[in-house]
């Protein structure tokens, strides 16, 4: 048992420090003494998760448990952070306080314009960053700064945010991303249309070397890099002051941009680069500049699939221009010799359809579905197509097949087409039904039997899958009573037995409380003692169980 003045020595080192980390940085947001020595408390992490601790008069740990899905030992950073908190109050009151410190908002509340001033003026004075970032946000300024002084700030952030290591941590990144989108936000407003291409220039490239020194796991500085290309693209679209002098220099620093190697690797990022130079194209020789640099830039490639998407995305940048600036002639031809790129392909045959040339139409798509065969989503693509043909041409017999291999591949909305096509046929239903079931996915072989009102296939299926039981017990009740109960029962046992934390004791107690609905009262209270009785060393299950009524 552990105490809470020797528990830095009872727990895993690297729990230790995680979970004293998250002490100091205030991740511990909320504390509520229950009965005398239980305590409640809210944790932040990737949830925000629940830590229940409960202790004897001589401090002992005797029950301690978290929500969190951690489940490599007893004790998780977010226990290790509340037991700091616990160890805390007795170290300052000489007993375990029973409520949260005050809030650091409530606190500054309480004091004057003087004090507030000394304490910003003295922080500021530890770290450069914080004060130019003041400074900055905060001075008003006559005219907007000049690009160096966005630079210096740009490098100020930088350097708040990053260890010795030269890292930014997971934790950190948001704020650090963040801080350079407000940098961001001053720079759309500026008058200076130059200025704010060269200021997003700037963040850009700053946020593309971040993917080098920051754990961007949950994207915050790819958000960065998208935001300044479309603060770029806001500049460019929607100001109404940009004469023919400055749409010249925003094209040739547009493209200078996309030259940048930071952009190696992150062909995406580029390619946005030249769909906005496509924007801001409008001469001839700017246009032929950019088609010679894309053309450049294609990869001769047919098996690399990222490269055949890098060529696709560069390509619908040279037919937009064409669709902008050229003939109907030279789009089509377009189309036609780009024919290996599905969306091109799909384009041509959109045009076919709304002209009714429904024969260049099945030409097109038997020619893609033989061409991407192995594909799944393509070939399906390219069915449709077929199938909305040979409708339009009347061709019954093509028409039946290729709605039966839709239907058998997932599409739903092809049954009733086949129904209308093979009208009552002896067998149809059963041979479809036998011939879904084989598939891996049961979605399109459950709402065949939905919808024929098959509930004795149904139940089979439920008994088979039992985790589709809550889904569709209330169909079930009141032909298969019996059998519904006793799958609640397997189901509950096994859902049980694959829990672990407190989050999915509770979801157990979900599924026990829809149980009492079907099953009835006395059938749940024996269904919950049976599981008291085989988990009687997790506590927190019992806990949980112990909640019902």
């Amino acid at each position: 048992m552990v105490n809470l003045k020797n528990f830095k020595n009872k727990i895993n080192q690297t729990i230790l420090q995680r979970g004293y980390e998250y002490f100091l940085e205030g991740y511990v947001v909320e504390m509520e003494s229950r009965n005398e020595g239980e305590y409640m408390f809210q944790v932040e992490g990737t949830e925000l998760y629940e830590v229940l601790i409960k202790i004897n008069r001589d401090l002992e740990i005797f029950y301690s448990d978290c929500d969190c899905p951690y489940d490599f030992d007893d004790v998780c950073k977010h226990q290790v952070a509340a037991y700091y908190v616990l160890e805390e109050g007795l170290e300052n009151k000489g007993s375990v306080v029973a409520s949260a410190q005050p809030s650091l908002r409530n606190v500054l509340n309480s004091l004057g314009k003087e004090e507030l001033i000394n304490i910003i003026e003295e922080l500021a004075s530890k770290e450069e960053a914080l004060e130019e970032s003041l400074i900055f946000r905060y001075l008003k300024l006559d005219e907007d700064p000049d690009l160096e002084t966005y630079e210096k700030l740009i490098q100020s952030i930088v350097k708040k945010f990053k260890r010795r290591e030269g890292f930014i941590h997971y934790r950190e990144v948001y704020l650090f991303a963040t801080e350079l989108q407000e940098l961001l936000g001053r720079v759309s407003s500026t008058n200076n249309a130059l200025m704010a291409i060269d200021v997003a220039f700037l963040i850009m490239d700053e946020g593309m070397r971040a993917f080098q020194y920051a754990d961007d796991s949950d994207g915050e500085i790819g958000y960065l890099v998208n935001r300044t290309i479309e603060v770029i693209e806001e500049t460019i679209m929607e100001r109404d002051d940009l004469d023919d002098k400055m749409q010249h220099e925003i094209f040739h620093k547009l493209m200078k941009q996309s030259e940048s190697e930071l952009f190696d690797g992150w062909d995406d990022f580029r390619i946005e680069i030249l769909a906005l130079c496509a924007e801001a194209a409008d001469e001839k020789s700017q246009r032929n500049e950019l088609q010679t640099k894309i053309e450049q830039l294609l990869v001769d490639t047919d098996s690399d699939n990222y490269n055949r998407y890098s060529n696709e995305s560069m390509l619908k940048i040279l037919l937009l221009m064409i669709n902008r600036h050229g003939t109907e002639e030279e789009a089509l031809a377009f189309l036609q010799e780009n024919l290996n790129y599905p969306s091109f392909r799909k384009m041509l045959i959109e045009r076919y359809q709304h002209e009714k040339e429904y024969e260049k139409v099945i030409e097109l798509a038997l020619d893609g579905k033989k061409r991407d065969k192995g594909l799944p989503g393509l070939e399906m693509e390219w069915m449709k197509a077929l199938y909305d043909a040979y409708q339009q041409l009347s061709l019954t017999d093509k028409q039946v097949p290729l709605a039966r291999e839709l239907l058998i591949r997932g599409n739903y909305e092809y049954y009733g087409k086949l129904k209308e096509l093979i009208g009552d046929q002896p067998g149809f239903y059963e041979e479809l039904k036998q011939e879904l079931k084989k598939k891996s996915s049961h979605t399109t072989f459950l709402r065949l039997i939905e919808e024929e009102n098959d509930m004795e296939e149904l139940m089979h299926f439920v008994k088979k899958n039992p985790y589709y039981l809550e889904q569709y017990a209330p169909m079930l009740l009141d032909d298969y009573l019996d059998e519904v109960t006793q799958s609640y029962q397997i189901f509950i046992r096994k859902v049980s037995g694959d829990s672990s934390n407190r989050k999915q004791y509770k979801e157990v107690c979900k599924v026990l409380k829809n149980f009492k609905k079907i099953a009835g009262k006395d059938i749940q209270r024996k269904m919950i003692e049976e599981l008291k009785d085989k988990y009687i060393r997790r506590p927190a299950f019992l806990d949980e169980l112990g909640k019902l009524k």
